[in-house]
């Protein structure tokens, strides 16, 4: 191990206070209960600190919020003072209006650009990425519709991945009787995204901790502004563990990078499969330093308050709460105040360190003021954990909490059970193609590549002819992924705006009748109202975008390009649905039938694009 990293750790680990407590998320490290009373005393007893949460199940609703549950009236009364944040909150009053409606002013969302990114100052910091990703997690691989065969071995890629979201899902989906051999590359040329997800993968597939402890810290790890100290504790041996084998960090000189520099890992996972990286020296430092930076948490917290409840934010806030039903706004509200994921109920005081993977090593908060993480996941099946575990319906960050912990604990085992082999990869994407095709990680073709965005929206035909040759040809299954976000761009008419005044005019009526909305009120309140900027964020969701999307990909010359890579454009898809809200069984290409609570879910919940396609490209048989 390096001198530099095991005195930093060491250094790092005495500052912590000794513990004896588990890595749960419970009080004293112990699991958090579904139904566990609201009710947590605070104060002080024979000169020591008193937090304590009442450890029985709560059974008593509160009446007025329908937020909370309590084991009794004393603990409902005991802890009456601190709930009356939430309770009463004025998100809470159905009939709450955004502070730019109530002032009669524009909102910042609908100024000038200039006036727009005046929030965006020199005082205000704010990181352009993505650390929460949107979208749904995409099983890219789907075996049953693909090659439905529980013994066939695959290679997959995903570039420009940011997260493990896809290949959580892609693993998890896998049938129960399925032998195969996975070989994965995770590659994204941010080295933020890259690093970050060798922490979480390590933490979660290495034996070092019990998989309850790993998913739970991996949780915290990826969706939480802080750790107990217990898990800050786990995280630096964490850190450790895969950093301290990089033997030419030292201590007293700045690190001299070669170019080209690479450090090159491997670990052995709780399975038969191993994990790896390929990291640029420089991005290992930079990581590091994020890694280890000394800042208080206090410094991190005001920090993240500052970007998440900045004054010049509040238009951009309100908007995001003008559609949710109001236990919604409550509960969107009550996980950005800590930026914690937990249960509405749940009592956050020993989350005590900062979590360095969401903070600069100057301790600004990477993510963006408007992110959510339950933009990342299915709220259908969200919803459904929830009710599953009995949670309250407001409690959608508590049913989110349960639902990503299932998945890891899933992700896990079937890691365990499987011969997994992972490569992470940090490197300009424009230059993984050739590094694979070169051998560089010891595989050059693979049965599925999720390239996101890369094509989008006017690199189709270079995406096509830097991945295409990299499909295993002598697989019929073999796919190459593409998702377009940003498409109607080049291809005007796969904009709802300009569709001709009949259609839209039959899309308003549609959309008010769908949502419930009176379009003569909707009209005298003006653009500026809450339910006119609502239907106008959902009125593209009835604009069939399948015939303008084939006419963007012939004129990008796809097809052309696929063909002479022995490639074609699937009509139907295999992998996942074209656009968010149709399903692969589904034979319409359009969302005429769409439901309210559909719309809920799928497009306000989880903040689904309605313009956003996803295209596969197939190998041509062999004749």
């Amino acid at each position: 191990m390096s001198s530099f990293l095991g005195k930093s750790v060491a250094r790092e680990l005495k500052k912590l206070s000794p513990t004896e407590a588990g890595l749960r998320s419970g009080p004293n490290g112990e699991d958090i209960q579904p139904r566990q009373c609201a009710n947590i005393c605070r104060g002080k007893k024979s000169n020591t600190k008193v937090n304590k949460q009442c450890k029985k199940d709560g059974t008593l609703l509160c009446p007025e919020c329908e937020s909370v549950r309590y084991c009794s009236k004393e603990c409902q009364k005991a802890h009456h003072k601190a709930h009356q944040e939430w309770c009463r909150n004025p998100l809470r009053d159905p009939s709450w209006l955004p502070g730019w409606f109530v002032e009669r002013r524009e909102p910042v969302f609908m100024q000038p650009t200039d006036d727009k990114f005046r929030f965006a100052d020199d005082d205000l910091y704010q990181y352009n990425g993505t650390l929460w990703a949107f979208g749904l997690p995409v099983d890219c691989v789907n075996l049953p519709l693909n090659e439905d065969n529980p013994s066939q071995d695959l290679k997959l890629c995903f570039a420009d991945s940011t997260d493990i979201r896809n290949l959580v899902a892609s693993i998890n989906n896998l049938p129960d009787d399925y032998t195969g051999k996975l070989d994965v590359i995770l590659q994204d040329q941010n080295s933020l995204y890259a690093n970050r997800n060798l922490v979480i993968l390590f933490t979660l597939l290495s034996s070092d901790l019990p998989v309850d402890d790993a998913v739970e810290l991996a949780v915290h790890l990826w969706y939480s502004s802080a750790l107990t100290t217990p898990m800050a504790s786990a995280y630096y041996q964490c850190l450790e563990r895969i950093f301290g084998s990089y033997e030419h960090y030292d201590l007293i000189q700045p690190l001299t990078v070669r170019s080209g520099e690479l450090w090159k890992p491997k670990f052995a996972l709780r399975g038969a499969g191993s994990l790896s990286a390929e990291v640029d020296v420089a991005s290992l430092k930079s990581t590091l330093e994020m890694c280890l930076s000394e800042y208080t948490l206090t410094k991190a917290r005001r920090n993240m308050t500052r970007s998440m409840h900045h004054p010049k934010r509040k238009d951009l806030v309100d908007r995001l709460m003008v559609p949710l039903e109001a236990n919604h706004r409550i509960a969107l509200a009550h996980f950005r105040d800590a930026c914690i994921l937990l249960p509405f109920a749940a009592d956050t005081i020993e989350f005590n360190q900062p979590n360095h993977l969401l903070y600069t090593e100057s301790a600004n908060w990477l993510v963006r003021h408007t992110a959510d993480p339950m933009y990342g996941w299915d709220v259908d099946k969200v919803r459904k954990t929830g009710e599953d575990l009995d949670l309250l319906p407001g409690d959608l960050y508590g049913a989110l909490y349960f639902h990503i912990k299932d998945q890891l604990k899933t992700f896990v085992a079937r890691s365990q059970q499987l011969n997994i082999n992972i490569t992470v990869v940090s490197c300009m994407s424009n230059e993984f193609p050739g590094m694979i095709s070169n051998g560089n990680y010891g595989i050059t073709t693979f049965d599925r590549i999720d390239v996101r965005r890369q094509a989008d929206p006017d690199y189709v035909k270079p995406t096509l002819q830097a991945w295409g040759p990299l499909l295993n040809h002598e697989n019929p299954h073999a796919v190459l992924i593409m998702f377009f976000h940003e498409w109607t761009t080049e291809e005007p008419t796969g904009n709802h705006d300009n569709v001709d005044s009949e259609k839209k005019a039959q899309m308003l009526i549609k959309c008010a009748n769908t949502l419930g909305l009176d379009l003569r009120k909707v009209g005298q309140d003006g653009s500026r109202s809450p339910d006119f900027l609502y239907m106008m964020e959902c009125i593209g969701i009835w604009h069939d975008t399948t015939p303008p999307f084939k006419k963007y990909l012939n004129d990008k010359g796809a097809h052309e390009a696929a063909a002479s890579l022995g490639l074609k454009h699937r009509e139907a898809n295999r992998i996942h649905p074209p656009r968010y809200g149709l399903t692969l069984d589904f034979p319409k290409t359009d969302l005429q039938d769409i439901t309210k609570e559909e719309i809920y879910n799928t497009f306000t919940l989880g903040s689904a694009d309605h313009s956003m396609r996803l295209a596969e490209f197939g190998v041509l048989p062999r004749h």
